[in-house]
């Protein structure tokens, strides 16, 4: 609590709207349009298990952040009046997931790519942005935000392993 208490001593109308946006960007502004998108060009691409990945990352992601608060039902904290509305539980959180898992899934199609470094430079900043956002507003814990970061790279990651291993390989790796 003493890190959100200092992180709290910063806070001013503007920042407050700057944060308010930032959080926005975690579901419904960029995480959830930015996977349709995603998905859509994947599937005009004639990417099926790319596709197939990066929706089960996605939406496999929304429900195990679902589960996980009706599972551990922590209570967000309450230190002062936040300027966002919450309606659940707090552990973990959704939007450190959700952007986790976007920008994990992007980087895990870019990385055979060149654009792999800055698709992972840019994810990086998104998610802490976003992340960084949630504890500024006062709507969740550091460990909310660290077990949500924690459970969306074993989801995506544990996929990859399953969908996209073979794809992945190098020619001179065998099996």
């Amino acid at each position: 609590m003493e890190l959100l208490e200092r992180i709290h001593r910063h806070a001013s109308p503007e920042r407050d709207r700057i944060a308010s946006w930032v959080t926005g960007l975690g579901t419904r502004y960029g995480v959830v349009p930015g996977s349709i998108l995603v998905a859509a060009w994947l599937l005009a691409r004639r990417r099926a298990v790319q596709a197939l990945f990066f929706t089960l990352a996605m939406a496999g992601t929304g429900l195990l952040d679902d589960a996980a608060k009706a599972f551990y039902g922590r209570e967000r904290p309450a230190l002062w009046a936040s300027t966002e509305s919450t309606h659940w539980f707090g552990f973990p959180s959704g939007h450190a997931m959700g952007s986790m898992a976007l920008g994990t899934a992007l980087t895990v199609l870019a990385w055979p790519t060149r654009a792999r470094w800055p698709v992972a430079l840019l994810s990086a900043l998104f998610v802490v942005l976003v992340s960084f956002s949630r504890l500024y507003l006062g709507v969740h814990y550091p460990s909310d935000v660290l077990g949500a970061w924690l459970a969306s790279l074993a989801w995506v990651l544990g996929l990859r392993q399953l969908l996209l291993a073979r794809a992945h390989r190098s020619p001179r790796t065998p099996g």
